[in-house]
């Protein structure tokens, strides 16, 4: 009775060692693994350590090189720190457009990075394609930035790339305020201060909107 005892314990623990074979676990997955930064990065993002969301964006990217989401996220994480590389963000961000459920999100990116270089045509072009696909856009890692953001950008690309009635069209979209006519000097009043031009008064009120709505 005593020799079968010992053999049935002996047959428990070979089975609980993997039969012989090596033992344990297996170990993550690359997909898993990747799975596992993308979580750290978007958390360390959303508490704004911007460098930080960086690094394990980075050891997702070591991994899979066109990886998506963590190209999305090494360019989100660029963006929001100081003296931010903006050759280097767009490249990422234009690798990530491939995957459709980050292209708002992308977008958006895209609109803010070509509007801090001052290419507002292509910021424009990005917003509009946001506003298309998303009206109420919200950015679901940082919920401070959505669909007003999105639109002061957009007027302050209008305004400065000299479209000033179509910078107006999009103030009147977010608020009724302010009520201009290009031809009368007599409406270009913000805050009860009359402006000596109607670009003068556009920029006024721009001003008051991105203290108001931007969160970049």
């Amino acid at each position: 009775m005593k020799k079968f005892i010992v053999i049935l314990l002996a047959t428990v623990i070979v089975m609980n060692c993997g039969g012989g074979g090596g033992g344990g676990s297996n170990p993550p997955t690359i997909e898993e693994q990747i799975v596992v930064n993308l979580t750290d990065g978007w958390i360390h993002f959303e508490n704004a350590r911007y460098d930080s969301a960086e690094y394990y964006f980075d050891l997702a990217l070591n991994l899979k090189n066109d990886h998506e989401e963590s190209q999305a996220g090494k360019g989100w994480s660029l963006l929001m720190q100081d003296e931010a590389d903006f050759a280097a963000i767009e490249t990422y961000l234009e690798k990530a457009q491939s995957d459709t459920s980050l292209l708002n999100d992308v977008l958006a990116a895209l609109g803010i990075v070509n509007n801090l270089q001052q290419e507002y045509g292509a910021s424009i072009n990005y917003i509009q394609q946001l506003l298309n696909r998303s009206p109420s856009y919200v950015f679901s890692h940082k919920t401070d930035v959505d669909y007003h953001d999105m639109m002061v950008l957009l007027a302050h690309s209008y305004f400065y790339n000299k479209q000033f009635n179509q910078a107006y069209e999009v103030i009147l979209d977010m608020t009724t305020t302010y009520i201009f006519d290009p031809d009368d000097v007599e409406t270009w009043v913000v805050s009860g201060k009359k402006y000596p031009s109607y670009e003068g008064a556009i920029s006024a009120v721009l001003s008051i909107l991105s203290d108001q709505y931007k969160s970049f």
